[in-house]
This record gives C-alpha cells, sequence and structure tokens, in this order.
C-alpha cells in the first residue's frame, strides 16, 4: 500500500493479532513488527500484566500505529480483583492505547442485571481517567446473541464501555443452533471431514453454516443502532475445520475453503462462513450504520501452515542456525497482511469498484484449472490481493470434438464445464456476474479472441462454407512451424480470411462476437495467432469497435512472428503485443533486437511462463531463486507484464488445453504471493517499468550478472537492474560508480522487491544471492523549457 491504513482518514483503525504463537526468541516479535509497518497495521496485542504489556509496547510497529490490548481471558467482571485489573491497566496506558478487549460471561444470563450494574460501576471509574481507552467486551461465552445485544441496549449511556463483536464466535453459535434443531442433541463443531455421517448431514451442514452471515449481521444492525463505538474480531469459521494447531473451528484466513473427502455438488471443497464476500458484507454493514469513526476492525487470525522464505528481515535470525519457525512465522504474516489488504477492499461502499491508473499487470486465470463461473471468485479475489490489474481467460466457448478450448464450436454460447448447474441464473449472466466481480475487485478482463480458425465440426462449416479455405474439397487444417517441424492441427478449421466470396459476411460475423462479448463487460482481446490474418482486417475490426467501444483493448499474440512482420502487425491498432523475453538466456542479442524494432510501434508483455510452455517451477526443478528472478525480470524490462495461475504457488504440472480440469490444482509448500505483490507494486508506481522505453545491456566485470539500464520517455525516471543470471551461485558485482550510468541529477534509490540497501556506496561492491535483483530508481532533472511552464 502506498499509505498506511491507520494514517488513512477515510478508512477505519484496523489492527492485526500481534503475537508470536511460534516458538522461537523476540526476533519474531521484531519480524512481526516489520511487516505490521510495511502494511500500515495497529496491533492487537494479548496480555497479562501491564509489565507484560510495557514489554509488548516496545514491539509497536511504529509510534502512529494504534493499540488495542486483549486482557487475560481470567478477568471476571463478577469479582473485584477482576475490575481492578481492568482499573490498572487503563490507568497505566492512558492516551497510549485505543482500547481494551475483556471476554464476556457466561453468567450474565443468569446474572444480567448484576452484570449491568458492574458495568456502570466501571463506568463511573474509567471516566476518573483522563484519556481512558474504551473497554470492549467481547462476544465470547457463547451467549444467545439476543442476550448480548439486551445487555448494550440497558448500557446505552455508557461512554467508555462498548461491544466486541467477534464474527467467528457468533457465526459458530447460529450454525450450532441451526443444526441442531434439525438434529437435536448433535453438535456440528463435533463433524470433521474424516466422520462417516458427514456424506448423509452435509446438507443440514451447508445449509446451518450459511445461516451464520445473517445472524451477524443481524447483531451488528442492532447494536449499530444504539450508535456506540463497536470493535469486530474478524476471521473466518467452519464447523467442520481441522486447520487449528489449537483444536478450534474459526480463527481461519477469509481466503480459504475446507476440503472433503468426496464431490459435493461437482466440489471436494466447502466455502467458509464468510469468505470474502462474506466478510463484505459485515464490513460495509457496520460502516453503513457507524462510519469509519466508530468502527474498528482486528484480525483474529491464527497461524497457519506454511513456510516463506524471509526476504528483507534475513538479517533479523542471522543468530539462528534453523530458520524454519521464522519463515513459519513469516507465512503467517503474509496471510495477516493478504486478509488485511481484503478489509482494506471491503472498506469502500459494495457497488464501488476499485478505482487503478490503466496498467497492464496481467494474470492468466486458466478456465479448465478454476473451473465453474461461479468458482472464480477466489482467484480473482488472490489476484487483486497481488496487484494485478487485468485477468486474461483463454476461450470460453463450446469445443469441438476434440475438446481443446481452442477448437470452437460456437462463439455465442458457453463451454458446459464452466457452468454451473446448481446457479438459478443462465450461462450468460453467469458470466456477467464473474466479470462484475472481477471490476469490483478492480480488475479488467480480457478474453482470448480465437478468429484464426474454428472447430474442425463447428456448425458454421455447413451453414457457411464460403468462410473458409478448401483444398481439392477438403477443410483446410491451420499449421505451424515448432521447433523446425510442421504441426498441422487436424481439429481445427481456418477461415478464408483473404479470399472468401463474402468477405463482408466474414468481418460481420467476427464483429458480432467482439460486440457480444464487450456488451458482457470483457474489455479487452488477447488476439490469437494475431499474424496469421491480414493486418486490414485487424486495422478495419479494431477501429469500427472502437467507435462504439473506446475502451476495449487489444493485444496481438504474436509469438513465432519474425520481428518484421510483428513490427507491421503492432501497427494495426493493437494496444500491446507479446514479446519473447521468457526465451531470453540473458546473454544473446537477438531480445534487444527485437525490442527496439517494436517498441515504438506497441508497448509489449513479458512473461515467465505461459499455457503453452512448461511450467517454470518444473523446467528450474523447484528452484526458487530462479522464478523470483524470471518474474522480476519479466515485469520490469517491457511495458506489460503476464504470469498463469499456479506460477505463484511453484506448480509443476503444464497446463493443457483439453485435459487440465479444478482437481489438478496442486498443494505445494511454497508461496510467492509476497514478493509477486512487492513486484507489482514496483511496477505500478513507477511509469518507466509500465513503457517499452529505451534500454541498453552495460558492460561490467562479471558476465554472470546483467546490468540493465532503462531510460523513460513519460517521466523522468531512469532505472538500472543488476540481475544475478546465476540461480544457483553467489556472483559479485562491481562498478566504481553507479552514478555515471545515469544521466539523472538525484541520488539512485534502492526499490527492490527484496533485501533493500539503505545506501549506495562508491565505488559499488556487492555480491549478489543466486538469481537476487537489485533495482535502482533515480530522477533526471527537469529541463529548462519545463522550468519556465512551471514560472507560467
Amino acid at each position: 500500500m502506498s499509505e498506511n491504513s491507520h494514517n488513512n482518514l477515510s478508512c477505519p483503525k484496523i489492527f492485526a493479532l500481534f503475537q508470536k504463537r511460534i516458538e522461537g526468541d523476540d526476533a519474531l516479535l521484531r519480524l512481526a513488527s516489520l511487516r505490521f509497518k510495511e502494511a500500515g497495521l495497529g496491533a492487537e496485542y494479548y496480555a497479562e500484566t501491564p509489565d507484560e504489556l510495557e514489554w509488548l509496547l516496545s514491539f509497536r510497529p511504529s509510534p502512529s500505529a494504534p493499540v488495542v490490548v486483549h486482557v487475560s481471558r481470567e478477568i471476571n467482571l463478577f469479582e473485584e480483583s477482576g475490575r481492578k485489573a481492568v482499573i490498572s491497566f487503563a490507568r497505566g496506558f492512558e492516551n497510549r492505547v485505543y482500547g481494551f478487549v475483556l471476554h464476556d460471561q457466561g453468567e450474565i444470563t443468569t446474572r444480567f442485571d448484576e452484570y449491568s450494574a458492574v458495568l456502570e460501576e466501571m463506568e463511573a471509574d474509567l471516566q476518573k481517567i483522563k484519556g481512558c481507552p474504551y473497554l470492549f467486551i467481547e462476544y465470547a461465552a457463547g451467549l444467545a446473541p439476543d442476550v448480548f445485544i439486551d445487555l448494550f441496549r440497558k448500557i446505552a449511556g455508557l461512554e467508555k464501555i462498548s461491544a466486541c463483536i467477534d464474527i467467528g464466535h457468533i457465526g459458530l453459535w447460529q450454525a450450532q443452533a441451526a443444526f441442531s434443531h434439525r438434529h437435536p442433541g448433535k453438535d456440528i463443531c463435533a463433524v470433521k471431514p474424516s466422520s462417516p455421517e458427514l456424506s448423509e448431514v452435509i446438507d443440514d451442514v451447508v445449509e446451518a453454516v450459511n445461516s451464520a452471515p445473517d445472524a451477524v449481521l443481524k447483531v451488528i444492525q442492532e447494536l449499530g443502532k444504539i450508535g456506540k463505538p463497536l470493535h469486530f474480531h474478524l476471521h473466518d469459521a467452519h464447523p467442520l475445520s481441522t486447520f487449528s494447531v489449537f483444536g478450534v473451528s474459526d480463527h481461519l484466513s477469509f481466503l480459504t475453503e475446507i476440503p472433503v473427502p468426496f464431490e459435493y455438488k461437482g466440489r471436494r471443497h466447502l466455502k467458509l462462513m464468510f469468505g470474502p464476500f462474506g466478510l463484505l458484507k459485515v464490513i460495509s454493514e457496520s460502516l453503513r450504520i457507524l462510519g469509519p469513526e466508530r468502527v474498528t476492525f482486528s484480525l483474529e487470525i491464527h497461524p497457519t501452515e506454511g513456510r516463506l522464505y524471509l526476504g528483507n528481515a534475513s538479517y533479523l535470525f542471522n543468530h539462528w542456525v534453523d530458520k524454519g519457525n521464522a519463515e513459519r512465522m513469516n507465512r503467517w504474516l503474509s496471510v495477516i497482511r493478504m486478509n488485511h489488504e481484503l478489509v482494506m477492499k471491503s472498506c469502500r461502499p459494495e457497488d464501488a469498484p476499485v478505482k487503478r491508473p490503466e496498467k497492464v499487470i496481467v494474470y492468466n486465470l486458466f478456465p479448465l484449472l478454476a473451473g465453474k463461473f461461479t468458482d472464480w471468485e477466489s482467484h480473482l479475489l488472490r489476484a487483486s490481493l497481488m496487484g494485478f490489474t487485468w485477468v486474461f481467460i483463454n476461450p470460453i466457448h463450446p469445443t469441438g470434438r476434440s475438446g481443446s478450448i481452442y477448437s470452437i464450436t460456437d462463439y455465442f454460447s458457453f463451454n458446459p464445464v464452466y457452468v454451473d448447474p446448481e446457479c438459478e441464473k443462465p450461462p450468460q449472466e453467469q458470466a456477467r456476474d464473474m466479470v462484475r466481480t472481477a471490476e469490483r475487485l478492480g480488475l479488467k478482463i480480457m478474453v482470448d479472441l480465437v478468429i484464426n480458425h474454428c472447430s474442425v465440426d463447428s456448425p458454421l462449416i455447413r451453414e457457411h462454407p464460403e468462410w473458409f479455405q478448401w483444398d481439392h474439397g477438403r477443410i483446410v487444417n491451420p499449421s505451424a512451424n515448432e521447433d523446425g517441424r510442421r504441426v498441422v492441427w487436424k481439429d481445427l478449421a481456418s477461415f478464408d480470411h483473404r479470399n472468401t466470396k463474402d468477405k463482408e459476411g466474414l468481418f460481420r460475423f467476427f464483429f458480432s462476437i467482439i460486440t457480444f462479448l464487450a456488451e458482457l463487460g470483457f474489455k479487452g482481446f488477447r488476439c490469437d495467432a494475431a499474424y496469421q490474418l491480414p493486418k486490414g482486417l485487424w486495422e478495419r475490426l479494431i477501429g469500427d469497435i472502437k467507435k462504439s467501444h473506446p475502451d476495449l483493448y487489444f493485444f496481438a499474440e504474436t509469438l513465432g512472428s519474425p520481428s518484421d512482420l510483428t513490427r507491421k502487425m503492432a501497427g494495426a491498432g493493437f494496444d500491446y503485443i507479446f514479446n519473447s523475453s521468457k526465451w531470453w538466456d540473458f546473454r544473446s542479442s537477438w531480445l534487444m533486437q527485437q525490442y527496439a524494432l517494436t517498441r515504438d510501434m506497441a508497448p509489449s508483455i513479458s512473461f515467465p511462463e505461459s499455457h503453452d510452455t512448461a511450467r517454470l517451477c518444473e523446467e528450474l526443478n523447484g528452484n526458487l531463486d530462479g522464478i523470483k528472478q524470471r518474474y522480476l525480470f519479466s515485469a520490469l524490462f517491457s511495458g506489460g507484464v503476464m504470469m498463469p495461475m499456479g506460477y505463484e504457488f511453484c506448480f509443476r504440472k503444464r497446463l493443457h488445453v483439453v485435459r487440465t480440469r479444478p482437481e489438478d490444482w496442486e498443494e505445494t509448500c511454497a508461496d510467492l504471493t509476497s514478493f509477486i505483490t512487492e513486484v507489482n507494486r514496483i511496477k505500478a508506481e513507477h511509469l518507466i517499468f509500465q513503457e517499452d522505453a529505451p534500454t541498453e545491456i552495460l558492460a561490467h566485470g562479471n558476465p554472470n550478472v546483467l546490468f540493465m539500464w532503462k531510460g523513460s520517455t513519460r517521466s523522468q525516471e531512469e532505472s538500472l537492474l543488476i540481475l544475478n543470471k546465476d540461480i544457483y551461485n553467489r556472483q559479485e558485482f562491481y562498478v566504481e560508480s553507479l552514478r555515471q550510468y545515469v544521466q539523472a541529477g538525484s541520488p539512485l534509490t534502492d526499490i527492490s522487491p527484496e533485501n533493500r540497501l539503505d545506501y549506495i556506496p562508491a565505488p559499488f561492491s556487492y555480491e549478489l544471492m543466486p538469481g537476487q535483483g537489485i533495482v535502482l530508481m533515480s530522477t533526471r532533472d527537469k529541463g529548462f523549457a519545463d522550468e519556465q511552464d512551471i514560472g507560467r
């Protein structure tokens, strides 16, 4: 984020659980402090005593970071010692803590009036403390929600005491109540994925879980009417969950699902109680009722499985021999960060999409791997949280007998694989809803436009034989050269763009395809094998469609095309072309020659792998340094970048245009989402990385290190990239002065995604880790003409 959430006046205060919870020394808390500061998060500490809280405050992410404190669960306000403990906390930390959170008590149901009277006494004592924090009574003991609501109605006049709404706890209470209504005496939380009876009761489990969000919204609405400030504990839940090491069914990330051992309605996962869009409803409703000044949110998400490379925090653990627990802590903090991004996105009006400048940072959602349209929201959300601005979707139309998604039979309907039969909406509306979801997340959708060919068994061949190429009465199949051999796709039929007797009819057909998809909300088209179609056709097609849809983008797929033909095609009106940097060895001259030939015609898009290539993780045998190196280079080399789904988790199984299915989703221990998010942020924040800027490979002493200069023509930015080509070994880099390689007048600044340097020494000597990239930025002085303009 460019601005910390606690400094953003339009956003409520947002906190997250700040604890170790993982075995290790105080370096883990220093890691948490660093990650919270980077995210702009406030901290919710758990402290048993004032002395412990004083110590924890030494790890406060920043002096301005807001703080909430969850005091001991053993404190009972029915007891005098409990009341004194709370007052002791309040007196010791006035003006330093926003609020204290205290569990409610199960006895409230039978001692309701007594507890109300106790809170009135507490209010009198708290009012005597200048700058006293709030006291939030948390829903935690399993009271009937109506009792909890009645309590705060009774003490509506108390200024310093209010409620903490734990949405997971309330949701589980509702799920248990709904399930026990159908199954008296049975606890839904005792049912687990391994339970033999799950298949018999799963419909009732799902129905009970689905009733929970409305119960939470009712509590928000009723307490919101009182007008008190409300604190929220945000975490997801599901009675079937076995994720927690603490044996509870909640405190889950909103970005996961519950696996089940059999297929249920076409899926082997169940959605959580809230999920991203349930959270959106919770936040939207609370802000609608109370506004951002009277609402605070705290992410109370427990540790999750997995490890994450420490990156710029490695120095904190130089004294550790085994950094496994540090990486587990880093993984947990990355999950909190992604949920924080989700909360931030949810703090806008529900119908307001994220507004982003036009940047081409593309996530390739491979539809056969993603499954039904109704299952795409989690993938779209993940793309949005990583900072992608576009989503590219391969063909979504019905296929011919071969089953290849590039073998299309009907351009105006949808592949049944993507249609949810359980959804009441027709396929076209399901697709439209998917696009709307993407738009609300700040994403534009581009889809494959395949008009070089269609399926060899398409009805179009019978209906319009004049539109196709024929050879002695046989339909012509398209072909291409791959690695020096001719490959013929016998499941495809080639349109006759150049010699058809009905050029106008064929043109109007293509025009109607684009119009159909544009009216569904698609904003871009990756034009498959664009170089195999006449330039004149593209010029007219793009020009005519933009008269009625000026906001559409066209991306030319020109892989395999000679550079001069690519340059010619780029001049047909395409907004972007794709380049071949994926195959560059960091040494040969051909890539820079191609780049120089085409960059003034249209900006290009790089990619580290695609659906047409093997997975990079498989090619590199799991080398994470190489996978990160290639994405960093792809993102910074050209104006656009594209990454296929699964790259962020180092998938190895190649995407297949016929056989891939959602069951091919891989469970890996790798998670590069934080690294990719940071690279995407760098690209989004600097114009130089959004254009095909003048670029030069610089000479220096180590051939194993790429030293590259870029100079923007759209801004005053200049950059230097120092990239270790070697993904297995460290490499030395040395130059007398980096300043001699830039024309800029301002100092060079390190903006690298990891291990940033605080200052740039001269001479510059650095030992690069395997695959490491250093990204340096400087700014040229404005010219005399610019200064004159400013003077005017």
